[in-house]
């Protein structure tokens, strides 16, 4: 199928540049095609730095009266989400659509630990000290082929709760997934430029790590890939750096 492009400003931007394909791994066909551009990193991250002030004076309710509507909007497109990580990612439909529970259970588990954890207020024994909390600002997300939407949206739900604006990448090998995903915040109708979802091969990545607006930023992949992002951002202390990166399970 033809994809819509990148979701950036609230609105569907169709792809440019260069091709992008995805191919499902158990027949070789085409499951997504689309075309990405370095230069959307940019043009994203200007978007979510537009969104930031207004979205970070919202309270936590309101941001997650927000984010409750983007549940069920994901709740609505449960099978077309389960459906485009299976033929992109190549898991059973079954596996798939236990990904898409876990994007639902998201929200209320990290909704409750964040007003557990994160209260401003007094600090105890020290009178005249207080600890407010106060969000980074642009977060990038960068996830993997494998878990292609819950290892993004485990970074992407506590960001937008604690006030910041995303800009996630999904992996270039899961275009379609990060499409349906997108469409998801559309329909809860997410304020414009709050989350972004692009498209593209490691030059977007890395056009995402120079923008002057990171603040934040959440990966998940190969050791040699984090090993370049670390190494990228090491002159950049004001940008918080999260990675995950490949290990060995046995």
């Amino acid at each position: 199928m033809q994809g819509m492009g990148d979701f950036i400003g609230g609105r569907f931007l169709g792809g440019e540049g260069e091709a992008l394909r995805s191919v499902d791994p158990a027949t070789g066909s085409v499951v997504c095609e689309t075309a990405w551009s370095a230069d959307r990193a940019d043009q994203a991250v200007g978007a979510a730095e537009a969104a930031l002030d207004g979205w970070r004076a919202l309270s936590l309710d309101a941001r997650a009266e927000h984010l409750a509507r983007f549940r069920e909007a994901i709740v609505a497109r449960k099978e077309p989400i389960a459906e485009a990580i299976s033929l992109e990612m190549g898991k059973l439909r079954t596996e798939a659509r236990t990904e898409v529970a876990a994007l639902v259970g998201r929200f209320d588990l990290m909704l409750a630990r964040i007003r557990s954890d994160m209260r401003d207020g007094a600090l105890a024994g020290h009178p005249m000290e207080a600890l407010v909390h106060r969000p980074h600002g642009v977060v990038g997300v960068v996830g993997p082929f494998n878990f292609p939407l819950h290892l993004c949206h485990a970074h992407v739900v506590p960001a937008l709760l604690l006030g910041n604006t995303v800009v996630m990448k999904p992996s270039e090998r899961t275009p379609l997934a990060g499409q349906r995903y997108a469409e998801a915040a559309e329909a809860a109708g997410l304020p414009a430029g709050v989350l972004n979802v692009v498209n593209g091969a490691g030059a977007l990545g890395a056009g995402l790590l120079q923008a002057k607006a990171l603040r934040a930023l959440c990966f998940t992949g190969s050791w040699p890939t984090g090993r370049r992002i670390l190494e990228s951002l090491l002159d950049r202390p004001e940008v918080l750096v999260a990675l995950e990166m490949g290990g060995k399970n046995a």
